[in-house]
């Protein structure tokens, strides 16, 4: 459960509020390398390491993780938002990121940070890290579509063997030429139970 101060939370919970954002992109394991998009002129970052961007943040969404007990299974989070591209600052971010240390923002970490206005940044919330996984222009606005930074600890646990027939094959074929390594092929020993080659070690 996420936990606030007692100071957020009151703001959190009261009738009107007046919250602000800021979005941190890491091009880089460098902190010098961040850039930071807010979502007001009165977030004041002038204490975080990185570069402010003139652009701002607009629509926000973010799908919080799901967990689904009667059916034993979960969803992942995601987030979206856009950027209008004020002076072209995310813009010129981008190329020097690219042209200079060739960080472009495919899988790049962002994360999203929650106040507000009565709020120091040292006060802001921690919402939501995710990975940048596509990024789409139109009219001066930038659209990111990120996901949750647990898919990078998904592994695959089993990785199929794929191998090619070398030749057509009908129904009275014995033995299936194949392309590729046929030691990757584990032999399956038949017991005597089976009609086709009983007690015998078959690949």
């Amino acid at each position: 459960m996420r936990s606030y101060s007692e100071t957020f939370a009151a703001l959190l919970g009261a009738q009107t509020k007046r919250p602000r954002f800021a979005l941190q992109i890491s091009f880089s394991d460098a902190a010098a390398d961040d850039v930071w998009i807010k979502s007001h002129a009165d977030v004041d970052l002038t204490a975080e390491t990185g570069t402010v961007l003139a652009a701002r943040t607009q629509e926000i969404s973010v799908l919080s993780q799901q967990i689904f007990p009667d059916d034993g299974r979960a969803t992942i989070g995601s987030f979206s938002f856009e950027a209008l591209d004020t002076s072209q600052s995310l813009t010129t971010a981008q190329r020097d990121g690219l042209l200079n240390d060739a960080h472009g923002l495919r899988y790049r970490i962002v994360r999203l940070w929650v106040g507000f206005v009565e709020l120091d940044f040292s006060e802001y919330q921690l919402q939501t890290t995710q990975i940048v996984a596509e990024v789409r222009f139109a009219e001066g606005v930038y659209k990111f579509t990120c996901n949750d930074i647990q898919r990078e600890a998904r592994k695959k646990i089993f990785e199929p063997v794929k191998l090619a027939l070398a030749q057509a094959i009908d129904a009275i074929v014995t033995t299936i030429p194949i392309n590729g390594d046929t030691s990757l092929v584990e032999a399956l020993e038949h017991d005597a139970a089976f009609s086709d080659a009983p007690s015998v070690e078959v690949a």
